[in-house]
């Protein structure tokens, strides 16, 4: 008896399994997907959600006509007003029904007169070719103006054919909004332009190559950048003055070293003398400039101001007690760099 129980039970729950797994499929093989938002429904039109539902799966599609319509400027005839789906018409896109659900599409119209809306076979989406550009095409009624919002402006052919061409330059898509006017029949269409896959595999590689770049200068005038703070870390730099020419002072402050550059406005090139220097700018320094057979000079140099280079310096000649006031170079690398052909 009881092994007659037990093969009952365990039929009945592999009954129980097959059943729900056929329900299962028997849902999924029901189940379709909204094409729209109820959100987005501005300037769309009946005609094409009945296109659009039907395509997606849909079977019981109705149109519903709300005669509202008295100058027709706020809505245009044939502008959908609502879309219920099942019990509800408050969904996203891309939300779940099944096929059988019925599809009650409401839209502006009149009831004054029997005005049919402007025709229009025009796909939502469009993919460009490898090069970026895409060719959109679509039939509506003869001598209809078709206008984008990109500004091309062209007229429907006598077959109501029409042809517009556009040109995606980077990797996103593009909303295009298309205005249709024939008499007093006006129509509103948005479609999407897609990049082709190609077209964006190069775009992503040139960013990613671009940015490689980038930060390859990024690191290379972060180095620079460094070098220069280092030599000028070492260096002090100061200017005079002269009618018709400049002294440059260069100090090497790690090898105790002297550059004097004399540049005359008339010329190109500059003179260059350099001397080894005891003591520090705090205090003074004293150095010697050997000219060989022309002889020598002898200088003392000092800052200012104990400890403020920035405020200028004094250099003296020895022989002659000749003094001039020097001021400061922030940039002694800049200096280093153009007359003593340093590269640091």
């Amino acid at each position: 008896m009881k092994l007659r129980i037990m093969t009952f039970l365990s039929l009945l729950i592999i009954f129980s399994i097959a059943v729900a797994h056929v329900n299962a499929d028997s849902k999924v093989e029901n189940e379709v997907k909204t094409p729209i938002s109820s959100k987005n429904l501005d300037e769309e039109y009946y005609d094409d959600l009945v296109t659009d539902f039907k395509k997606a799966g849909f079977t019981d599609v109705v149109v519903k006509k709300d005669e509202d319509l008295i100058f027709g400027f706020v809505h245009f005839d044939g502008e959908v007003e609502e879309v219920q789906v099942g019990k509800t018409t408050n969904f996203k896109k891309g939300a779940s029904f099944s096929k059988n659900d019925k599809v009650t599409i409401t839209y502006h119209t009149y009831s004054n007169r029997d005005q049919k809306i402007l025709k229009l076979e025009l796909d939502r989406e469009f993919t460009a070719d490898e090069n970026g550009n895409v060719e959109v095409n679509g039939i509506t009624e003869k001598g209809t103006q078709i206008s984008s919002s990109d500004e091309q402006s062209i007229d429907a052919k006598d077959d109501g054919k029409f042809s517009m061409s556009f040109k995606l330059k980077d990797k996103n898509d593009s909303k295009i909004r298309l205005d249709l006017k024939n008499g007093k029949k006006n129509r509103v269409k948005y479609i999407t332009l897609h990049q082709n896959k190609k077209v964006i595999e190069r775009i992503e590689s040139s960013e990613e190559a671009s940015a490689s770049s980038s930060i390859a200068a990024s690191e290379n005038a972060a180095r620079e950048k460094q070098k220069i703070d280092d030599y000028n870390k070492n260096h002090i730099a100061y200017k005079i003055d002269f009618y018709d020419y400049k002294k440059f002072y260069v100090l090497d402050t790690q090898n105790h070293q002297i550059f004097e550059i004399t540049k005359y406005d008339n010329e190109e090139s500059a003179v260059v003398t350099t001397a080894s220097y005891t003591g520090d700018m705090n205090t003074a320094i004293d150095f010697t400039f050997d000219f060989g057979e022309g002889g020598s000079y002898s200088m003392h140099a000092y800052n200012k101001y104990n400890g403020l280079p920035k405020s200028g310096a004094i250099f003296t000649g020895v022989n002659d007690g000749i003094s001039n006031k020097a001021s400061y170079l922030e940039d002694s690398y800049g200096i280093a760099k153009k007359y003593l052909g340093i590269e640091w």
